[in-house]
Order: structure tokens, then sequence, then C-alpha cells
């Protein structure tokens, strides 16, 4: 039963890099066997977890409702949820993203079809070009929000409420 995991802490890594402006869930695998008081293996190591988190901050942080509900699967097939608040490998609330452009140079390319190819094919190999245009890439979107990136194997805890 999931009061009995109440205190526990996960140690968890994001296992798909994420990249977004809004609100999304990632989804990451405890990296520890989590034990119970008497040593016992409650839920094993490699076990997924699907993390909700908010909309990143100025920083690039991705915020957590305290008492977020988290959902995993367990080896033998039982779903749980788990009430949990969300700590950065530093201890402080939410998940450390870093903010990034708002879009990828050869997104950008593509979406101009057979001229974003013949400029792909242009700037390759001319590194100046090609990071001039991924720099004037804004870092926000259009209604505000820091777009933010968490790069996969990004360590953080769980702590169950």
């Amino acid at each position: 039963p999931s009061s009995a995991l109440k205190g526990l802490i996960f140690s968890m890594a994001v296992t798909k890099t994420v990249r977004t402006a809004y609100a999304t869930t990632v989804t990451a695998h405890i990296t520890i066997d989590v034990r119970d008081a008497a040593g016992v293996v409650v839920i094993p190591a490699g076990t997924l977890v699907h993390v909700p988190l908010g909309t990143p901050d100025e920083t690039g942080r991705f915020g957590s409702e305290p008492g977020a509900t988290v959902w995993l699967t367990l080896a033998d097939g039982t779903g749980l949820t788990l009430k949990v608040s969300v700590q950065g490998a530093d201890g402080s609330s939410g998940l450390v993203g870093r903010r990034k452009k708002s879009g990828r140079l050869g997104k950008l390319l593509r979406g101009l079809g057979e001229a974003g190819a013949a400029l792909g094919q242009e700037f390759k190999g001319t590194r100046g070009a090609a990071q001039a245009l991924e720099e004037a890439l804004p870092d926000r979107t259009e209604d505000g929000n820091t777009v933010a990136e968490v790069k996969a194997g990004t360590r953080f805890r769980l702590l169950v409420r």
C-alpha cells in the first residue's frame, strides 16, 4: 500500500530529453532500489515513474505542486499512484532545466522546404552562420512562456507524502 511508502525518498533520472514551455509529464526511472524500514526492496531500481511538472520559470526550473500525483507500474504489473514532492538534485523544489531557444536550426530549415534544404547544404561546415541563425531564435513562446529543456539522465528525487 502507498501509505507504507510515506516518507521514503526515491532517487530518479529522466529517461528522455524534454524541451517545452508548458506543463508536461516526464518519464523517469528509479536509480536505486527503494527499501522499507526493514531493508526489504519495495520498488526496484529501473521502475518507470511518470512525473507531472508545471510550466518552467524564468530560470528554466520546472515546478511541481507539493503533493503532486505520480504513477508507476511495478514489476508484477501492479499500478501505483503516489503523492510526492519533486526535488532537484540540489535539494530545492522542482526539476532543474535550462533555458533554451524555442526551436532548432534543423527544424527551422525543414520548415522552409526546398529553400531550407539548400540553406542547410550551404551552412554545412559553416558553423558561424548556422550558429547565428540558432541564436536569432527566441527563448520564449509568443505567449511569454520560457522555453526550457531537461536532459535525459538529469537526476532528481521524489519525496513520498
